[in-house]
């Protein structure tokens, strides 16, 4: 059986973190609301329970190379990824930031963009798609074998 490589896992626990770090500015932008948490309206915690569910279905399924899910962590990480960099770019001209502020996005830009780079080249589907015809050859393999045993008996 194939395994799953290094990188995928560095991808994924980067993800997981990433995703938990953002988590409420995520939702506030989701919602629209920008005050105190204690104070938030009902469907606020519902979207932030909402978003986080999509959040374990995409990190899940991204470790068991699942399309979808795949496809998912592309999007999410497309949609931070790209309007902070095009926000900072467009910013640098006229008010060059400060060098806290460049080390603090290269820190969250860098891997990202790494990240994406990692999900969306051709050699990871092959391999993904490899992965799974073997994932799913071994489960119909065990359930054979559990239909011969209890049928044996």
């Amino acid at each position: 059986m194939t395994r799953r490589p290094l990188g995928l896992r560095l991808v994924t626990l980067w993800l997981a973190l990433f995703f938990l770090v953002t988590l409420g500015s995520t939702v506030r932008g989701l919602t629209g609301y920008r005050g105190p948490v204690t104070t938030a309206p009902g469907y606020f915690a519902l979207v932030e329970l909402c978003y986080m569910g999509v959040l374990v279905y995409g990190l899940v399924g991204l470790f068991q190379l699942r399309t979808v899910p795949i496809l998912l962590c592309l999007l999410l990480l497309a949609s931070w990824l790209l309007p902070v960099t095009f926000r900072l770019a467009s910013r640098f001209p006229t008010d060059p930031p400060r060098l806290r502020v460049l080390v603090l996005f290269a820190i969250l830009l860098v891997p990202n963009g790494l990240a994406m780079w990692y999900l969306a080249r051709p050699t990871f589907w092959v391999f993904r798609k490899r992965f799974r015809i073997e994932k799913n050859a071994e489960y119909q393999r065990q359930l054979l074998e559990k239909r011969i045993r209890t049928s044996a008996h």
